[in-house]
């Protein structure tokens, strides 16, 4: 989806009927110009993620592990 543009995220992902937006960065990566616009005048969810795991995370499919 990156070759959409004008700061549409590079993912879209379909986990158990619900579609996700994904920006995948690297792990000092940082937002473009226009996805610094794009993102919070989206009205629904964007995650950024920097690993598998991270993306898996965000979509529901595995839970974050605790410091604890």
């Amino acid at each position: 989806m990156h070759a959409a543009h004008g700061g549409f995220p590079d993912l879209v992902v379909g986990y158990r009927g619900v579609n996700y937006l994904l920006e995948v960065k690297s792990e000092k990566g940082r937002l473009t110009k226009d996805q610094k616009a794009w993102h919070p005048a989206w009205r629904g969810q964007v995650a950024i993620v920097r690993s598998v795991e991270d993306a898996l995370i965000a979509i529901g499919a595995i839970e974050e592990e605790s410091d604890e």
